[in-house]
């Protein structure tokens, strides 16, 4: 009777055990893949709407106008309306407007017309190549913020810019807050996203259980390293691994389609074995119980043979 109790006991365990894991592996499954869908349609829709920036006539022949002629006030009040405009109905948090020689006349609003050293080497190369140009995230040195750049030419009929409009993204206004939202309530689960440089992984966004580690936090980027390096690396799926703190977790792993990012979405592994510690006591409680019956069982019955 107690083997056989232990032995049903210790099956129940193990399948709890499989099953538990299961569970937790499809849910940060379908966390990674829901955030890397909504990570990739933030992206492409910014660059959407540069590209419809590049695509309007109308907005060259203003800008051309107002370059060549910015003593004319009726120009330079429509320039003005049309960065308004799109500062209003996108999600921009300035816009700086360049000429060809990569210098600042407008902006919006008025008063942030500066362009970083980064924004304004991305600024010749989309002169120069008549196309939108991104400036990965990063920290300005201006204003200390990290954010993201398009550098959008300003083309006419004939293909030649006449200017070029930089597009600033704020980060912290829609993605980070995408990244750092979390569906069911947990102590540890996070989301991190990270790109290559060099040999290096770069973290981009400030991670739940350290401070002051976006775009400053790095790791070596290596095959048997941890999760975030191994999604830079090609590899996707559910593993398991040791995070950024040396902890060991139940990771979820992706690249962001049409960016240069790849993601995590991570559990702890402690936390995913709490439901099993509790079912563990209980059933170690249910069998000790059912044990002792048997033994009392047994002892009843021998006792009444015995007696006979």
């Amino acid at each position: 009777f107690t083997a056989a109790i232990g032995l049903t006991g210790a099956s129940y365990l193990r399948h709890q055990e499989g099953a538990t894991r299961k569970l937790a592996e499809q849910q940060l499954s379908t966390v990674a893949d829901l955030k890397a869908h909504e990570i990739r349609r933030w992206y492409r829709e910014n660059l959407a709407d540069a590209g419809h920036i590049v695509d309007s006539g109308f907005a060259a022949r203003a800008v051309r106008e107002f370059l060549v002629r910015p003593e004319d006030r009726e120009a330079r009040i429509l320039v003005e309306r049309w960065l308004s405009s799109l500062h209003a109905r996108h999600d921009f948090a300035r816009l700086v407007l360049l000429d060809t020689n990569l210098q600042g006349r407008l902006a919006f609003p008025d008063a942030e017309g500066w362009v970083g050293p980064l924004a304004r080497q991305r600024a010749a190369e989309a002169m120069g190549g008549r196309r939108v140009v991104v400036s990965d995230l990063h920290r300005s040195t201006v204003s200390g913020k990290i954010n993201m750049d398009l550098l959008v030419p300003l083309l006419e009929a004939g293909g030649d810019p006449v200017g070029l409009v930089m597009v600033e993204l704020l980060p912290e206004t829609y993605l980070f807050p995408l990244i750092r939202s979390w569906p069911t309530p947990s102590r540890t689960a996070e989301t991190l996203v990270v790109r290559r440089e060099g040999d290096e992984v770069l973290f981009l966004n400030e991670l739940r259980h350290r401070t002051n580690t976006a775009l400053n936090l790095r790791l070596p980027l290596v095959t048997n390293g941890p999760p975030a390096a191994r999604a830079l690396l090609g590899q996707a799926g559910v593993t398991r691994g040791l995070d950024y703190r040396g902890v060991p977790v139940l990771a979820a792993m992706r690249a962001v389609p049409d960016t240069p990012w790849a993601m995590v979405a991570k559990v702890d592994e402690a936390e995913v074995a709490e439901p099993l510690r509790d079912r563990a006591r209980a059933v170690m409680a249910v069998v000790g119980v059912l044990v002792l019956a048997a033994g009392l069982g047994v002892a009843l019955t021998w006792r009444h043979l015995t007696t006979r």
